[in-house]
């Protein structure tokens, strides 16, 4: 049986090789060499996307950098004039405590 394929096999890239003016051992390393070809070729489109890819991340990377930076950069200007009208409260609150006491003085000394 392992004949008959054989055969069948052959006679099925005789004509191909015929036509290509090789023997067998010729079209053999023919189809091996398109093969490697055509696998070199797929490598290199793959590595392409891949360099296309590593691109994306790094710009998405570098985007997600820079929002970060801004937001933390936003956070700490919040921060900072929360902590001067807390400063302002309190020299509000000290100045309303003290006019209070004046105003108690005087209503003090009036009666």
């Amino acid at each position: 049986m392992t004949s008959l394929k054989t055969f069948k096999l052959s006679r099925e890239y005789e004509i191909p090789a015929k036509k290509l003016s090789m023997n067998m051992n010729q079209y053999v390393a023919y189809l091996i060499h398109l093969v490697e070809s055509k696998r070199t070729r797929l490598q290199e489109v793959d590595s392409e996307r891949l360099a296309k890819l590593e691109g994306t991340v790094q710009s998405m990377v570098q985007s997600m950098v820079n929002t970060n930076i801004s937001h933390r950069a936003r956070e700490l200007v919040q921060e900072k004039q929360l902590n001067e009208l807390i400063q302002v409260n309190e020299s509000l609150l000290k100045r309303l405590d003290a006019q209070s006491t004046l105003l108690q003085t005087v209503f003090g000394e009036l009666m």
